[in-house]
């Protein structure tokens, strides 16, 4: 079985540690199964070939897609590209697990379902199967989205919300194979390298471009973000806590973390080459304030209090699964000084671990019942 893993890259820790849970239960249910990725600026070669990925040939450019064309490749010429050069094409693919995040509904606009409906489509016609793994889904108000989104998720294998409100926005133009499920990283614990054990016990600053960009609705947060998040690092090194920077994706979260640095002054900025580490340093932290979702998902899955700010309503939806929505930022906790919010905060970390502790168990359930759904959906298609 040749299954292809969508919607992940290596610049983003997020969407990178999906990856890595992907692959170990890839791993652990089909253990003869292959996977292929796609070449992507952000998915470098020698990355794609550490993780044993063969290299799926993508014949698509903007509207134009010819992948169709891949069905009519001789099997012999098919098998030297796999032997030989490692490339794989869309033919070859026996199943799709997409794991994008956050890239369908009103926000990304239609072009993010043009593709998409095609290979859907396409798939299924060649008896092929494509899952989409929790994520945060829509809304759909638009009407060509709603068209597209319905062919899309109705001739999907399995469909995982990532939670009650994006269930609802896809349940309704779909054909009963939606499921709720919670982010699947919860499953996955690596530990970081030696050279991060002196970040032990301290807390983590986890930064993202996105609270400052078009993307965030939010204008009191795009306008207030920096200064709010320097106000919280001031506070935090004036009442005895070390403080670092860690960057969970890329350039533009390195140059808000510079920023920031320049505004208080001696503090670390740490930038872990692979999304393990991330996750590691994470789960030793003190605390964490976090402004990346899978930076909350590593923190709150591990039993590490986490304090966030929010740009979508992902975030709010991973805080009430969680019990600790007191802990999602908003304007109003910047009316007063923050200092008093976070002393009470640390006064309660021992309480808040062990009910973050009962709540993880939950959900790490769900997740090992939402893999027995795709794992039973490929068994029975006799992959």
């Amino acid at each position: 079985m040749l299954i292809e893993i969508k919607g992940v890259q290596f610049e983003n820790k997020g969407a990178e540690l999906m990856l890595y849970s992907i692959v170990e239960q890839i791993h652990s249910r089909w253990p003869n199964a292959e996977i292929c990725l796609r070449p992507r600026l952000k998915s470098p070669y020698l990355k794609r070939a550490s993780i044993g990925a063969y290299q799926k040939l993508h014949l698509a450019k903007g509207n134009i897609d010819l992948n169709t064309l891949a069905y009519w490749i001789p099997k012999k010429v098919k098998h030297y590209l796999k032997r030989v050069w490692g490339i794989v094409t869309e033919a070859d693919i026996d199943a799709v697990l997409d794991a994008s995040g956050f890239s369908y509904g009103d926000q990304w606009g239609p072009h993010c379902l043009d593709a998409i409906e095609k290979e859907v489509l396409r798939l299924k016609q060649h008896k092929k199967h494509y899952v989409f793994l929790p994520q945060a889904l829509g809304p759909f108000d638009r009407n060509e989205l709603q068209t597209k989104a319905s062919k899309v998720f109705t001739n999907a294998c399995l469909v995982f919300a990532r939670e009650q409100q994006s269930f609802e926005h896809v349940e309704k133009l779909s054909s009963g194979n939606v499921f709720i499920a919670p982010d699947f990283t919860n499953l996955y614990s690596p530990e970081a390298d030696a050279s991060y054990r002196h970040l032990r016990g301290q807390v983590a600053i986890i930064i993202n471009s996105k609270m400052v960009s078009d993307k965030n609705t939010n204008s009191y947060w795009r306008e207030h973000y920096v200064n709010n998040i320097a106000q919280i690092m001031a506070a935090l090194i004036e009442q005895g806590h070390k403080v670092f920077l860690l960057n969970h994706e890329g350039e533009k979260d390195q140059a808000l973390c510079e920023s920031l640095q320049a505004k208080i002054g001696e503090v670390d900025i740490i930038s872990p080459d692979n999304a393990n580490d991330v996750k590691g340093i994470i789960k030793q932290c003190s605390f964490v304030v976090s402004s990346r979702f899978h930076g909350c998902v590593s923190a709150l899955s591990s039993g590490v209090p986490c304090l966030a700010t929010s740009w979508s309503h992902k975030y709010e939806q991973l805080y009430m699964e969680y019990q600790v929505s007191d802990y999602l930022l908003s304007e109003q906790h910047f009316e007063e000084p923050i200092a008093e919010l976070l002393a009470q905060f640390v006064l309660k970390l021992p309480q808040i671990r062990v009910q973050l502790q009962e709540q993880s168990q939950i959900y790490k359930t769900q997740s090992n019942e939402m893999w027995q759904k795709v794992e039973a959906q490929l068994t029975s298609l006799n992959l």
